[in-house]
């Protein structure tokens, strides 16, 4: 088997303990997914560092369809895009599985935001109508998505992802890009 084919198979398998009640991502351990995957260990060292390479490398290919969504679409409209995509992805019920899972909740996010950050300030080293350097605007557009969503996850009646990026556009980007949005 190649190496590519390999490792789509082990998070393949490693996918179906993360979504199995029994197991949460910070319980699993490596002899775990060697023995749900039918490898030696010596295999699974060869192929990832660690089981979070192994969620890294699951996270992209869940991800992956997202990424492909146009990231002027992903900056104007976060929320409405998010749902979009976790709506039909395999992406939600990992998620949903592992709320309450810090060590994977942190992980999680601290990827995707650190993606995010960089399409971002690739995409805004492009526009010229910002004044700002293009790390700062992707840091601050980013933990503004960051706290709106903590927020709205506060509230006793949550806003819709459409009432979330009006929200977002009012407070957040009418400022940056008042010519682009």
């Amino acid at each position: 088997m190649k190496a590519v084919n390999q490792k789509k198979y082990i998070w393949e398998q490693f996918y179906s303990l993360l979504t199995n009640e029994e197991w949460l991502f910070s319980k699993i351990p490596i002899n775990t997914i060697c023995e749900q995957s039918g490898i030696h260990r010596s295999t699974f060292y060869r192929l990832f560092h660690d089981k979070y390479n192994l969620l890294e490398f699951g996270i992209s290919i869940l991800w992956g369809q997202f990424t492909e969504i146009n990231i002027h679409d992903r900056i104007h409209q976060p929320f409405q895009t998010a749902d979009a995509f976790y709506k039909f992805s395999e992406a939600r019920k990992l998620i949903s599985h592992h709320v309450n899972d810090e060590p994977f909740n942190l992980f999680l996010t601290e990827y995707l935001s650190n993606l995010f950050e960089i399409e971002m300030e690739h995409y805004f080293e492009k526009m010229p109508s910002t004044s700002f350097e293009p790390s700062f605007v992707s840091k601050y557009i980013l933990s503004n998505i960051n706290f709106l969503d903590n927020w709205n996850k506060s509230l006793t009646k949550k806003l819709t992802p459409k009432e979330l990026d009006s929200l977002y556009h009012k407070l957040i980007l009418k400022d940056l890009f008042q010519s682009n949005t």
